[in-house]
């Protein structure tokens, strides 16, 4: 099949399929589908969008010295999603380790 010809037998598709329904149907790849998608300017929406207010809530705990995890858990969406929008806000490797070194003193404590 021409590029041409991929083009117009994608876009004759019923809407919403995934990529690998696609290449199923048009008998390809997934890689073939995603080249069909960025050739038509179809971008791949995120499959998250977290909301403007839980953001503003998720750089409030930032600034407060929150770990992305307990933030992640707190505002009740993946490390993945609130990393992705606060890319470089997280602890730094020292924090961690220094978290971490309070964790086991404080758990020696209880036993």
């Amino acid at each position: 099949m021409t590029s041409e010809e991929q083009d117009a037998a994608y876009l004759a598709l019923p809407k919403g399929l995934s990529y690998k329904q696609a290449a199923e149907a048009l008998g390809t790849s997934m890689t073939t589908i995603g080249r069909i998608r960025k050739r038509l300017g179809i971008v791949r929406e995120r499959p998250w969008k977290i909301p403007d207010e839980t953001l503003k809530e998720i750089d409030e705990l930032l600034k407060d010295g929150e770990s992305i995890a307990s933030i992640a858990e707190i505002v009740g969406w993946s490390k993945s999603a609130v990393r992705a929008n606060f890319p470089g806000r997280g602890w730094t490797p020292a924090q961690k380790s220094a978290h971490m070194v309070k964790q086991r003193q404080a758990n020696r404590r209880l036993y």
